[in-house]
């Protein structure tokens, strides 16, 4: 009602008055867009490259998907020492349970450090293994399971070779993209280990 009254007695000043009003509201709207950004900031919306606290993203996806990607050498593994493998066979997956059980603490020990949780999703992921490189789907752990003796021996080196090439991928594009010294040292001696432990298998299957 007091617009219409100022419309009414002082029509020469209403430009002024509305474009008063329009600067205020375009003004409030610029702060609260401000401070909506900022406190999306504060509460955690991170940049692709980072997540809390400064952490790597590229650091925590690799540790977080190296994990479930280990465990998976471990049970393929475990298939090789309950006495359906040859000798040679049964010893590789022996140093390869150790070495990846111990990595696997390792891994959990960075991510306890980065007050970051393992990812329960990449295990079930894991089951079809589409974005995991080198993973076997559970057909291939199927049929390696059905198996014994030289066929098994072959089949399991075949695959563990496979699996550690995609183990030797990802550990590279982190030594690219990421920038956590632990994470890096870890890389490099997965692709230290894991290059020798495919020479000796192929050396295996050539025999």
């Amino acid at each position: 009602m007091a617009s219409v009254t100022c419309r009414t007695q002082l029509p020469q000043l209403m430009p002024s008055i509305v474009f008063v009003v329009v600067v205020t509201k375009r003004t409030l709207a610029s702060l609260i867009a401000a401070m909506s950004i900022a406190l999306l900031g504060a509460c955690g919306g991170n940049s692709a490259a980072e997540t809390n606290d400064g952490v790597d993203a590229d650091d925590v996806m690799f540790v977080q998907g190296m994990i479930p990607h280990h465990q998976q050498a471990v049970d393929m593994s475990q298939l090789a020492l309950d006495g359906r493998a040859g000798a040679a066979v049964a010893e590789l997956a022996g140093r390869i349970t150790v070495a990846q059980d111990d990595e696997i603490a390792t891994m959990r020990g960075i991510l306890s450090r980065w007050g970051v949780e393992e990812d329960e999703h990449a295990m079930h992921r894991s089951s079809d293994h589409s974005s995991m490189k080198g993973m076997l789907s559970d057909d291939q752990l199927d049929a390696l399971a059905a198996l014994g003796g030289v066929e098994f021996d072959q089949m399991w080196l075949e695959f563990m070779i496979m699996h550690h090439e995609g183990a030797i991928a990802m550990a590279e594009a982190v030594l690219a993209d990421g920038v956590d010294e632990e994470v890096r040292a870890l890389a490099t001696a997965i692709i230290t280990a894991q290059q020798t432990e495919i020479g000796e298998m192929r050396a295996l299957l050539e025999a």
